[in-house]
Formats: C-alpha cells, structure tokens, sequence
C-alpha cells in the first residue's frame, strides 16, 4: 500500500521539478535529438530527471529508478521485483522546446511488475493528478467520479509519433478520413498523460494513441 505520506511526497518534488521547467527558456545548444524522427531531449529533461531521481531516493531508498532519458536504446521488456519509480521528467519535450505550454511530468510507482500509483502534474495549470490502487484518482487533492455516459456525447482523441521505421502511423489522408469519422476529434494533441488528466475531468471520451 502507498502511504499518504509518500504521496505528498512525490507531488511536493513534482511541483518543485514543474517550476524549473516554468523559469527555463530552452535554446539551440541545449536541444539534442534522439532515435526516431521528431524525437529531442534538452538539458532540462535530463537535469529535472536528476532532481527527480535524488528526491525520489529519499522518499523510497529501495526502489529502483527508470527514466525516460536513460534507457537509450534499450526496450524495456517487463518491470522487476520490488518498488520501481518510471519516470518522464518533461512529456511532451517538443512542445515545451518551442514553447507551446502542453507538457506534464508523469511518474508510476510499480511493486513487482504491477502498477501501485501514477501521478501527473501539469505546472502551466497548476494541475495535479494522481491515483493509487484500492484509493481512487485525485485531481489537486478532490477525489474524481466516475465518467458515465456513452463515446457519441463526448471527445475522441488520437495521436502518433512518426518514426522512420514504424509500420502503425497514420497518414495524413488516413488521419483525415478518421477526423471525419469519429463523433468530436481532437487530433495532434500533446503529451498523452495530459490527456488522459482531461478525460478523468470532462465528458466522456476515448484516447487511441499508436504503441
């Protein structure tokens, strides 16, 4: 079980880490590309992921930590034994380059390959998520309700990553006849975790993303 105290924890480091990424203007020399197209990381990502991997050691000094900016090429294919923390310091690292406020900082809690906790912070909105097994989601501390309701009232959104190599992209006469098909579209949006907040909040909905 995930304490409540751990909880606040994690959210306190969270807000901490947001602000760093309000006070950094990202330039030329501070963006990197990595594998895939379209795909960067910056000094802040790697320097709120250090932040974050300290803070969290405190917090939980047995759990194991895994970070968006160290896996490299590496697939990870099933979690380990024990607490894990998986963390992605800045989601949504293009936009938050160029400046377009759509950018979260996700974090899971795992123990033994299940997932205990997640917790999203939105540091443009002040917006802070998160949810423990067996306790429920959270949206800056008020518990969230149940969405009731059916797809046809509420908001489908989609979004995919163009990779060189990935066979599962939708193209943009694909992606135009799916805008004309599905009942209220929200195409090209940010950072998934984001998303996913917003559902939790608003009408009912569906969120189709490529893996």
């Amino acid at each position: 079980m995930i304490s409540e105290k751990v909880c606040l924890e994690v959210m306190e480091a969270m807000k901490t880490a947001g602000a760093r990424m309000l006070d950094a203007h990202p330039g030329r020399n501070e963006v990197h590309k990595k594998e895939g197209r379209a795909n960067f990381v910056t000094d802040y990502d790697v320097a709120n992921q250090r932040f974050l991997e300290t803070a969290f050691r405190e917090i939980l000094p047995d759990a194991t930590f895994l970070g968006e900016e160290n896996t490299g090429r590496e697939r990870v294919r099933s979690l380990p034994d024990g607490l894990l923390w998986i963390v992605d310091p800045i989601d949504g690292t293009t936009n938050f380059m160029y400046g377009y406020d759509f950018s979260t900082i996700s974090v899971g809690l795992a123990l033994d390959g299940r997932m205990e906790a997640g917790f999203v912070f939105n540091p443009y909105r002040q917006d802070m998520y998160h949810a423990v097994r067996g306790q429920g989601a959270f949206r800056n501390g008020e518990c969230l309700s149940p969405l009731t309701g059916g797809v046809e009232d509420g908001i489908v959104a989609f979004g995919c990553a163009c990779f060189r190599h990935c066979r599962c992209c939708i193209t943009e006469h694909r992606r135009s006849e799916a805008e004309a098909q599905l009942p209220g579209t929200w195409p090209g949006l940010p950072a998934a975790a984001m998303v996913y907040t917003w559902r939790c909040c608003s009408s009912p909905g569906t969120m189709l993303r490529q893996v």
